[in-house]
């Protein structure tokens, strides 16, 4: 008789499959629970409510407005600072690629009119392309540490994890970075496993440099790409490849940074933004970074969307559910902690250094941009899923003494039940203007 073990090696990719399209179907309900283009009130973090022209996602509006002016003007556009329908265009100076997917997806369908309410179709490339993180983190769970059992686990964490099903649920380009951030760090785990090829050289860097199309904090690939060449590993890279590897991205990334140059003036274009929101009420007062008072408001509300907070950051959980998930959470970290003595994950150990490496410039860019501007935002912190939910599933098989086969199952039929259950609230939770 087969070892509950070998049977789940051997469903892996069914389970695999079937957790990529439970994402993909629980993240078009989540679009389709949550209002688009729908002005409304907000009460959950302002002292009195207040009316907004939005009440969906964040920055949901303007990055839909980003891809209508690409289709209607056949041009990328221009974010300027003395703008007077800045509040409507303010993601004008983002990389281009995931809005030129959007568009295109946009025709796929008919040609969306994303001003009408059947606009909120535009959602669904964001379930597709989440379904490819969910493949990306098992990827680099399985090929970094060699356990299906964490892979697995792994994989329902990032399927599952309320926050990112929603996130997937929503026009932005921050689904997209994931997934390019998460399959980057899957092919570097490999090439640090098994050898690197030119396949996985260029592959990597490509990803890498599709990340910069995405989001300027695709920045945070390169010194990880310099770091993946020069870790202790199976093989490492030539000179040459090493240069490769890191070069690539920097190389295609260069025709948008010179544009950046003639349209504002630096490289990245951060100047005009940082001008566009001079009088921002989430600008931050340079003297309250020295109050330990800013620092906790940022880290109550990035633990609490860590796990979910929904809407227009208005829309909270049950606080006993943010109790559960937190002390759930770090029992995983600690089990993970636990597992860097264990003689099996030795072999994993560059992977381990990369992943946290690159969740470490993660979480310093993310407090560089709150020394700027108050977002205790956790998805400014899932570019780093991968590492983390690979940290949490190796942490899971750790500490379970069924060898992570049950405790697999367990998780995943929890987290499951408990999207079904936020879905049945979640629309009440809106408060529209004409309700």
């Amino acid at each position: 008789m087969a070892s509950p073990q070998s049977n789940l090696i051997r469903r892996a990719p069914l389970l695999l499959l079937t957790m990529a399209a439970l994402h993909v179907l629980f993240a078009l309900l989540y679009a389709q629970a949550t209002p688009y283009r729908t002005p409304g009130t907000l009460s959950f973090l302002y002292p009195s409510p207040i009316q907004v022209v939005d009440i969906g996602a964040p920055d949901e509006r303007q990055h839909v407005n980003y891809v209508r002016d690409l289709l209607t003007e056949r041009r990328l556009p221009v974010l300027r600072a003395d703008d007077p329908q800045l509040g409507e265009r303010y993601e004008a100076h983002q990389p281009p690629l995931y809005y030129g997917l959007a568009a295109g997806f946009s025709k796929l369908l008919g040609g969306l009119d994303l001003e009408s309410p059947a606009g909120w179709k535009l959602r669904w490339l964001n379930a597709l392309i989440g379904a490819g993180t969910v493949a990306g983190v098992y990827c680099l769970a399985l090929w970094g540490f060699r356990d299906h059992a964490a892979a697995l686990i792994a994989a329902a964490i990032a399927a599952f994890l309320p926050m990112q099903v929603a996130l997937s649920g929503a026009v932005s380009n921050d689904p997209l970075l994931i997934a390019l951030a998460t399959w980057t760090l899957a092919v570097c785990a490999k090439g640090l496993r098994e050898g690197w090829s030119a396949r996985l050289l260029i592959g990597a860097g490509v990803l890498a440099g599709l990340s910069l199309y995405t989001k300027t904090s695709g920045l945070a690939l390169i010194p990880i790409l310099a770091l993946a060449a020069f870790l202790p590993q199976f093989k490492r890279p030539t000179l040459p490849q090493a240069g490769l590897l890191v070069g690539l991205p920097i190389l295609l990334f260069v025709p948008w940074m010179l544009r950046n140059q003639a349209l504002y003036g630096d490289l990245l274009g951060m100047s005009v933004f940082n001008q566009a929101f001079a009088g921002s009420m989430s600008k931050v007062d340079p003297s309250r970074l020295a109050d330990p008072a800013h620092w906790k408001g940022v880290l109550q509300l990035t633990a609490m969307s860590f796990v979910g907070l929904f809407g227009y950051m208005d829309i909270p959980l049950p606080q006993w559910t943010y109790s559960a998930m937190w002390v759930g959470g770090a029992l995983l970290i600690f089990g993970w902690l636990r597992s860097l003595r264990k003689e099996e994950w030795r072999f994993g150990k560059a992977v381990t250094l990369l992943n946290g490496a690159f969740l470490l410039v993660v979480i310093a860019l993310f407090i560089q941009f709150n020394m700027q501007y108050f977002q205790g935002q956790a998805r400014y912190l899932f570019p780093a899923l991968g590492p983390i939910a690979c940290g949490m599933g190796i942490g899971l098989v750790t500490v379970s003494r069924c060898k992570g086969v049950y405790t697999f199952y367990a998780l995943a039929v929890i987290l499951i039940g408990l999207n079904l259950w936020i879905l049945t609230w979640l629309p009440g939770g809106f408060r529209p203007l004409d309700s």
